[in-house]
């Protein structure tokens, strides 16, 4: 589960939902992110790879783990 601190406190987002739920967000997002997730796109080697990767790149910065 990954839980919003600074400008995304109070949002609580599960483990099977974060991968869509990045990938809305990014659709909705700025430039530079929509970059970003293009650049991930190219350079992952298979679809779990690119889950993964977008996952872990979203919420790196204003989330916090929580098992």
């Amino acid at each position: 589960m990954f839980e919003g601190i600074m400008s995304e406190a109070g949002k609580v987002v599960s483990d099977e939902d974060a991968f869509s739920y990045a990938c809305e967000r990014v659709q909705h997002g700025t430039t530079e992110e929509k970059a970003f997730f293009v650049d991930i796109v190219k350079t992952s080697d298979n679809f779990d790879e690119f889950a993964y990767r977008v996952v872990e790149w979203y919420f790196s910065g204003e989330w916090v783990r929580r098992y």
